[in-house]
């Protein structure tokens, strides 16, 4: 449509990371999705990880099991030395970092990878965004602001939690 002329609307992607594998290549990958589409109205603009999976199938990382769910705690795709070296990458290459994180254990972790990288070797000019923030420890809201981190929360999620949410996280956390 861009060579056409005819595409309507300013389009800002990502390049996807959901496997594990994707990783260590995901600054040589993104470079290459930018040549190759790269247009007056396409643009890639980050790389997104997905670092955790959603409530509704109890796959976000949770710091608590799941209330309905005594053993499961959900999980991370990349945690530990794997998310710094992404974020240290990408800081690196100067790319934006997208990570969808659900669940309070991911969005702890991974300030904690950022802070880590910040203090090691800086996180230079690029814009880190934690995503749809659906659990957030009280104890991490403070530091968002003093990493330099964006919390894009989507609150229109919360409007349809429902039972099924109280379910997964028990009542005082719902």
């Amino acid at each position: 449509l861009e060579r056409d002329g005819e595409l309507p609307v300013r389009y800002v992607g990502s390049h996807q990371i959901q496997h594990p594998n994707q990783a260590a290549h995901a600054v040589d990958r993104f470079r290459a999705l930018q040549r190759k589409y790269a247009a007056k109205r396409l643009h890639l603009g980050s790389i997104k990880l997905h670092n955790d999976g959603t409530k509704e199938a109890r796959t976000a990382a949770m710091l608590e099991p799941y209330a309905d769910d005594p053993g499961n705690r959900g999980a991370m795709l990349l945690e530990g030395k794997p998310l710094r070296d992404l974020i240290e990458a990408a800081s690196s290459a100067e790319i934006d970092l997208h990570i969808h994180t659900i669940g309070d254990r991911t969005v702890r972790e991974t300030l904690d990878a950022i802070e880590d990288v910040k203090r090691r070797s800086g996180l230079g000019s690029i814009r880190i965004t934690l995503c749809h923030l659906e659990v957030v420890a009280d104890d991490d809201l403070p530091r968002f602001a003093p990493l330099g981190v964006i919390a894009q929360t989507t609150p229109l999620w919360h409007s349809h939690a429902g039972k099924n949410m109280e379910r997964a996280l028990g009542p005082e956390r719902f």
